[in-house]
């Protein structure tokens, strides 16, 4: 009997706190909140490398895999969706209104004005006739070529078209970067309000926070001649 006692008392005194309220762990935690702001304005890689610093900090190692992974998914679709994106050029887009100055600049040079030495008011022997109620004689105009018309007016949609899939592309993008910051931060949020109801004390998030911004830059850019390859085989087929 006092043997079955002992162990009554040992369950009765024994800690109930699951492995997820436990702050072991846990040091100098990050908000996720500000992350979540860092995604929204400097982007998806650089949002995904603090929330993996910060699933160490709050003892959740095994979450790491999941940034990981995603961040890794959203690289290949951002790839995949560049390489497809029409390109858009603006030298091709300000073709046709660069042409038309020049036309417009040609037609001027050909025109001629001869001012006679002599008195102003007196009309001159040369000066074309002009009937009564005209005000201003007619000047020859010669007409653009009819093939440079079709041209201008079907590059425009074109390059409508092009700032539209640019246009789209940045924003889809960015909803499922913002998604995928949504889901990190669900994950970590529980767990950063354990420690901040313990007192344990926030990390400084400016020095990272720069630093990630840094290397999300170039891994961005790092991603540049992988979709241009990728759109150079699409488009020259």
């Amino acid at each position: 009997m006092p043997a079955h006692r002992s162990d009554s008392n040992e369950d009765l005194f024994r800690p109930t706190l699951s492995a997820e309220h436990d702050t072991a762990g846990i040091s100098e935690p990050w908000n996720p909140l500000y992350i979540m702001l860092i995604t929204f304005f400097f982007g998806f890689v650089t949002g995904a490398i603090l929330f993996w610093l910060n699933a160490r900090r709050l003892g959740m190692p095994q979450r790491t895999g999941l940034i990981v992974g995603l961040t890794i998914a959203y690289l290949g679709l951002f790839i995949v969706a560049a390489a497809y994106t029409p390109p858009q050029t603006r030298e091709r887009a300000r073709a046709p209104e660069s042409q038309e100055i020049r036309e417009l600049i040609e037609r001027l040079d050909k025109i001629k004005i001869d001012v006679p030495n002599q008195p102003l008011g007196t009309p001159s022997a040369d000066a074309p006739e002009v009937a009564e109620g005209d005000t201003t004689p007619e000047l020859e105009q010669t007409d653009k070529p009819a093939t440079e018309k079709p041209a201008m007016a079907a590059a425009e949609p074109q390059a409508k078209e092009r700032k539209s899939s640019n246009r789209l592309l940045r924003h889809g993008m960015k909803i499922v970067a913002l998604l995928c910051g949504a889901v990190f931060y669900v994950g970590q949020k529980k767990r950063y309000r354990i420690a901040e109801g313990h007192g344990i004390d926030d990390g400084k998030l400016l020095g990272p926070g720069i630093l990630a911004c840094v290397i999300g830059f170039f891994v961005t850019l790092a991603t540049e001649p992988l979709w241009l390859l990728v759109r150079g085989i699409y488009f020259s087929q």
